[in-house]
């Protein structure tokens, strides 16, 4: 077994409401074989940020600037779906190893263009908006608020779930399980 640690770098990184703040920085930090490398995002006061509140070393107000830092291993797309295939394309063009949220693409051909990319490359589509309900199942998920109508969610805990083709990374938390409300 190898004491290499993959040096990751997360777009998308905001530090506030996103994917990467909720979900893939605890997941990461918990894997003793991976280190938050870089954060980028599309503005250099939230990359800043960003870097400073998730303990990053590094911060891009540009992706592809951390997609060409020949110190990141693996690169994180975790940003809206229209995003997806540029980045993941310049990041697979590097030769980087690729862990992006899905769907990963906006398109069946986006999507194909991608995996053809992909070929002999480390790769792994990420599912945590899987146990998303739909509105005619929210009621049973969420608990009605005292002041009328309202409904807050229920408390989510996070689920781990194997990442098969990046080796070394054990498990990375990929989706959000609602508690019913009791």
């Amino acid at each position: 077994m190898s004491d290499k640690k993959f040096r990751v770098g997360i777009i998308g990184a905001d530090t506030h409401a996103s994917w990467a703040g909720a979900s893939h920085i605890p997941a990461l930090q918990a894997q003793p074989g991976l280190v938050l490398a870089a954060v980028a995002t599309r503005r250099e006061q939230s990359a800043k940020a960003a870097a400073e509140a998730f303990g990053a070393a590094q911060w891009f107000a540009d992706p592809y600037a951390m997609i060409a830092d020949e110190t990141i291993d693996v690169i994180t797309v975790a940003v809206k779906v229209p995003a997806h295939k540029d980045l993941v394309l310049a990041a697979l063009a590097a030769g980087k190893a690729v862990y992006s949220e899905s769907p990963l693409g906006a398109t069946v051909a986006e999507t194909e263009e991608m995996a053809t990319a992909a070929k002999g490359l480390h790769t792994a589509i990420g599912l945590q908006g899987r146990h998303i309900l739909p509105p005619a199942a929210l009621p049973k998920w969420w608990r009605p608020e005292s002041s009328g109508g309202c409904y807050r969610p229920a408390l989510a805990q996070p689920r781990s779930a194997m990442v098969r083709n990046l080796p070394a990374l054990t498990t990375i938390s990929t989706s959000w399980l609602l508690a019913p409300a009791s």
